[in-house]
């Protein structure tokens, strides 16, 4: 194996296992999203809420666009580098053994450690959350951007509409 093939190896790594971490903390973040929406089902939803619960889930989906480019970016190496040393055999058998590698690392593993009890804003999986979505920010903040642009941003059916008991 190249010098090539190597850093192509070491870099799918890196980023299979920057995939398995935000696997972990968008999984643990899920749960945190359902703990705040049995919390609300139970009691009024209050305006700090509503932005508590918009906060995590735009964390959410920023942790999650980093999950998808960094599997992406594995298999792509993975794939490339079984080519370059099998040939056109290659192809089909760095597919297939980066897809196993990251569904066992990238999303069975990271399942099995997070944490289903997580209930505040200030624990591991927001902070994780918050540092990779600053690392890829300038990936992040444009996909924000665009959602928000296409309607992201409406608002919700809890705000525009009072309570029918107060009307």
């Amino acid at each position: 194996m190249s010098t090539n093939q190597w850093t192509e190896l070491a870099v799918a790594v890196v980023a299979l296992l920057l995939s398995a971490v935000a696997t972990w903390a968008e999984i643990s973040l899920v749960a945190v999203s359902r703990v705040d929406v049995r919390r609300l089902f139970d009691n009024r939803l209050s305006r700090e809420d509503a932005i508590a619960i918009e906060r995590t889930q735009r964390l959410r989906s920023a942790v999650l666009l980093i999950e998808v480019l960094a599997a992406a970016i594995a298999v792509a190496l993975f794939t490339w580098v079984f080519a370059d040393l099998l040939g056109d055999r290659g192809l089909l058998w760095g597919l297939l053994t980066s897809l196993g590698i990251l569904l066992v690392v990238g999303r069975l593993i990271p399942r099995i450690l997070a944490n289903e009890e997580a209930s505040s804003e200030n624990d591991l999986p927001h902070k994780v959350g918050r540092v990779l979505a600053l690392l890829f920010a300038p990936i992040v903040r444009p996909a924000e951007w665009i959602v928000t642009l296409f309607g992201g941003n409406r608002r919700r059916r809890y705000e525009a509409e009072p309570p029918a008991d107060e009307a």
